[in-house]
């Protein structure tokens, strides 16, 4: 939201552990929960409801305020499917969570 990197992208590679990641997913949580409560209060007109998925006819702002690890887990293995969508773009979070909810936050298939 304010401009300000979750995580070094080059740290991953040297000295990250198990710790670094869950203080990441709590970070992408809350900055989820965060952006979803300020545009709920500053522009009410983006609560848009979501018309397929998982989440169907669930409002995108209400849900990125209630959303969990599990949530965003699922948006991150969706990314890590669909590298090419995302690759090479430095996008926030919350704004990709919630493109996300509100094109029926497709999900991977598992075996």
């Amino acid at each position: 939201m304010y401009e300000k990197s979750l995580y070094d992208r080059h740290a991953v590679f040297s000295k990250w552990t198990k710790s670094d990641e869950e203080a990441l997913m709590d970070s992408m949580v809350a900055d989820i929960q965060f952006t979803g409560n300020y545009f709920l209060t500053n522009n009410p007109s983006m609560n848009i409801k979501v018309k397929t998925g998982k989440y169907e006819g669930k409002l995108v702002l209400n849900t990125m305020i209630t959303c969990g690890k599990r949530d965003v887990t699922d948006f991150l293995e969706y990314v890590t499917a669909r590298p090419n969508l995302y690759a090479g773009h430095e996008w926030k979070i919350a704004e990709i969570f919630a493109t996300w909810l509100s094109e029926g936050s497709p999900t991977v298939m598992k075996n």
